[in-house]
């Protein structure tokens, strides 16, 4: 049996209180200092602008991003063209069911006016949420594709069945803006698993409700892949796409994983 690093929820909860003292902290520096008040004149006309002083030509800056966004499985990698015909047995999706959450603590260094690089650290929660009566199940050492009703007894019907995941994750970008609050940014993403199970909720034929969680699914321990953004100061477009498979090499169906939505920045 594979094993898969796996953390805690004590210890996944210090490390995402760590990442909001750090971030926070950094926020407010910004705005603890005394402010300058300066103005410019043009055509007799006095026009005052209020900064920072700590953060007046500074070359560095942090943002806290909180992602929501939707999953999907691609089952040939758009990028090289790789594909796998055991993509086929992975269960179809409820897309409208599949979503992530991820929150981001990103750092950057102004490369010139418009262009600057940026990284960080992230958390990311995605779920996958099958359509039909149906969950993956290790056979043979193989992530396997299997009714509900051969797993459980008394099954009525489903309520709920899918595959979850938990990621760190560190991406790196080059942020181009424009106009001083739109801006484009593209890069890489790399991701370490720290957690991954199936969920099968249910109903029994005396219509009692039940639940359990399987740990043995493979997926792969890292992946790799690239993101974008493009938005306004606050409000923003994310999306990921990842040319490592979701399960483990021969352990797994061969699906490529991609993420799209909304980025909020705090």
């Amino acid at each position: 049996m594979k094993k898969i690093l796996i953390l805690d929820r004590r210890f996944t909860r210090h490390l995402l209180m760590l990442l909001f003292t750090a971030t926070f902290s950094l926020s407010a520096a910004a705005g603890n200092e005394n402010d300058t008040i300066f103005y410019h004149e043009k055509n007799g006309t006095k026009t005052y602008i209020k900064r920072n002083s700590v953060f007046k030509g500074s070359k560095y800056y942090s943002d806290l991003f909180l992602d929501f966004g939707y999953n999907r499985l691609d089952n040939r990698n758009m990028f090289t063209g790789a594909g796998d015909v055991s993509a086929a047995g992975f269960p179809k999706l409820r897309n409208s069911a599949s979503k992530s959450f991820s929150i981001y603590a990103m750092f950057g260094r102004k490369i010139s006016g418009a262009f600057s690089v940026m990284s960080g650290l992230g958390f990311d929660w995605v779920n996958y949420r099958f359509s039909k009566d149906v969950t993956l199940r290790e056979i043979d050492g193989y992530a396997t594709q299997v009714p509900i009703a051969s797993v459980v007894s008394n099954f009525s019907y489903m309520r709920k069945s899918k595959l979850a995941g938990s990621y760190i994750n560190v991406p790196v970008l080059l942020k181009i803006r424009f106009h001083r609050r739109f801006f484009v940014a593209a890069g890489v993403v790399g991701g370490l698993n720290i957690g991954s199970h199936t969920t099968v909720a249910f109903t029994d034929k005396y219509s009692n409700k039940h639940s359990f969680k399987n740990y043995d699914i493979h997926l792969a321990t890292f992946r790799y892949g690239y993101t974008a953004r493009a938005g306004f100061s606050f409000l923003s477009l994310f999306a990921n796409y990842y040319v490592s498979p979701l399960f483990s090499k021969n352990e797994g169906p061969q699906v490529y994983p991609f993420a799209m939505g909304i980025a909020l920045k705090l």
